[in-house]
């Protein structure tokens, strides 16, 4: 072999093994609509080697300016629940109010490849989402926020515990305890539980990773925890004994004679939520 096919070698190998040779996780992005405040984009991104369906929501600013990031993550399991319209205006607003969003279909859902696990190998789906951000010129990483609406509330708790890079978080009507829930829920979420995650008694392992009350000192984000006090889905029971586990940086606010979804309470948790996430923007 003489010295340029020596050299020529040295380099696909170093690129192999740096930067240069690294695939983006960022695939496809599409505009799906825009308006006076804020662009919304679908697009496509690698999660472990599954090409998983996410949408971002930025406002309508200089694209030189770096906002911060919110993470939002979905209720619902497979196709209920999945990012539609109605979610996209929700995205919208909290775009509007300075955030770069983005939002995961998951896995097995939408125009997602996989297979829904309820918490399990599709919480990377959540944790990717970082790495989309880090693509985007616009988006800063450095601020980061997370919020969950129900079965998103316990991927949030999840990816707090594996570690992502958050100032902060919230939570809404989130499932913190799995055994509890199979118990108490009707025959069709006990048939979800059972198809996605396992039996409890079986497959207790699989039910105690997905249940914050087994873990709480691993939530290590700072965590508004919000419930309603008539939620008929997951019993505000899961969220008051894990709150009673966790130390001071966490708070959380009951709604009195309120819904799985706060419905009746809009404004003011996100008024609260808005609130929690700038208190801990403005920390060093």
């Amino acid at each position: 072999m003489n010295q340029l096919m020596k050299y020529t070698t040295f380099i696909v190998l170093l690129c192999a093994l740096s930067a240069c040779g690294e695939a983006e996780v960022l695939q496809e992005l599409e505009e799906v609509t825009t308006s006076n405040d804020t662009t919304v984009k679908r697009f496509t991104y690698d999660s472990e080697g599954l090409e998983i369906e996410g949408y971002l929501v930025r406002p309508e600013v200089d694209e030189a300016e770096e906002l911060p990031v919110l993470i939002y993550n979905r209720g619902g399991n497979r196709n209920f629940g999945a990012i539609n319209h109605q979610t996209i205006n929700d995205l919208r607003f909290w775009a509007v109010q300075g955030y770069v969003v983005l939002a995961s279909q998951y896995r097995g859902a939408g125009g997602s490849e996989g297979s829904d696990q309820f918490g399990g190998d599709d919480l990377s789906d959540v944790l990717w989402l970082q790495d989309v951000a880090e693509e985007l010129s616009y988006a800063d990483t450095s601020r980061m926020v997370m919020i969950g609406y129900s079965r998103g509330g316990m991927m949030t708790y999840l990816a707090a515990k594996e570690g992502m890079d958050l100032k902060a978080a919230a939570v809404i009507g989130a499932p913190a305890d799995l055994f509890q829930g199979h118990e108490e829920s009707g025959p069709r979420m006990k048939g979800i539980l059972e198809e996605l995650v396992g039996d409890p008694e079986e497959d207790a392992e699989a039910y105690e990773a997905r249940s914050a009350v087994h873990w709480p000192e691993e939530i290590g984000v700072p965590t508004l925890i919000l419930h309603g006090e008539e939620d008929q889905e997951v019993n505000v029971l899961q969220s008051e004994r894990l709150y009673a586990m966790l130390d001071s940086m966490h708070e959380m606010i009951i709604y009195p004679e309120a819904d799985h979804g706060l419905s009746g309470y809009r404004d003011e948790y996100r008024e609260e939520v808005l609130d929690w996430f700038e208190r801990h923007l403005e920390k060093e």
